[in-house]
């Protein structure tokens, strides 16, 4: 469960810094794809999660 909590705040401040530099670069349509790619990638996490608790 460690592993999980480490993992999904690695992802959280990667996704924060990298929106930050593309705010930074004025850059407003790569932000979309990164805040939808995150939100892709945190559903899926969850959904992987769920699956393997319910088993």
């Amino acid at each position: 469960m460690h592993m999980v909590t480490l993992v999904i705040a690695g992802l959280a401040v990667g996704t924060t810094v990298l929106l930050g530099q593309l705010i930074g670069q004025k850059n407003q349509k790569e932000c979309g794809k990164v805040v939808g790619t995150t939100i892709f990638s945190f559903v899926c996490a969850k959904v992987g999660r769920t699956l393997a608790k319910s088993e």
